[in-house]
């Protein structure tokens, strides 16, 4: 128990300023019905990350709500459980050294998007000014080499809903691109959307980025969604 203490208490000021962005973006619908999963990498120990509990209100959400969960081993007897997309989490913070944070949104405004690409498994941006809030836009580019940031495709991935979170993380673990899908993003079709980032900032300008053009887009070819 005193062992558990000390891992929360080092990663207390870091999940607390967490839990304030998740409650703007509670705020903003992106949690509604207690949805939303959310995580932050340990700064100690690189196999060890803390996510947000099942079926907390995400509105209200504090420190003590999430749970320490370890890469490497299965989720230790609890009464806290962590959200059923717990295995995807894991799978990213394995493929990716340098994420940090992990959003998982279920805001509608993500989903509809997704669904105007068919059957398509990769969604894009081109032409937006805003592409450029991206960190893949300035990502192995010299000064010299950098072009006009809105002629960057800005891609996110599309994949079908299921509920089998551990095929899903066998399947991140296999086949994802990273240097395919830029936008640090992936979005299960009629569910929502997940977010990785190495740092807190990052994590806002991404999503907010995100949500802005797929709002623009929507709104572009359906007029009505622009009331999102």
């Amino acid at each position: 128990m005193a062992i558990k203490y000390q891992m929360y208490k080092k990663m207390e000021d870091q999940i607390l300023e967490y839990c304030r962005y998740i409650t703007k973006l509670s705020q903003e619908n992106h949690t509604p019905a207690t949805s939303g999963n959310f995580s932050i990498r340990d700064k100690e120990d690189s196999n060890l990350f803390w996510m947000s509990a099942s079926g907390v209100d995400k509105g209200t959400l504090t420190p003590r709500e999430f749970i320490p969960l370890s890469l490497s081993s299965p989720p230790s007897s609890s009464h806290k459980t962590p959200s059923a997309e717990m295995p995807l989490h894991r799978a990213l913070y394995s493929l990716v050294e340098e994420a940090r944070f992990i959003f998982h949104s279920h805001h509608p405004v993500f989903s509809i998007w997704a669904e105007t690409f068919s059957k398509k498994n990769i969604g894009t941006f081109y032409g937006y000014e805003l592409i450029k809030a991206f960190s893949f836009v300035y990502k192995n580019q010299t000064q010299d080499q950098k072009g006009p940031t809105h002629e960057q495709e800005a891609r996110v991935l599309l994949l079908e809903n299921t509920q089998e979170m551990l095929e899903l993380e066998e399947y991140l673990k296999t086949k994802l691109n990273l240097e395919e899908i830029n936008t640090q993003c992936f979005i299960l079709r009629k569910h929502g959307a997940t977010f990785w980032a190495s740092s807190l900032p990052e994590m806002k300008r991404h999503v907010e980025a995100l949500f802005s053009l797929c709002v623009m887009e929507l709104g572009i070819r359906h007029e009505k969604y622009l009331s999102f």
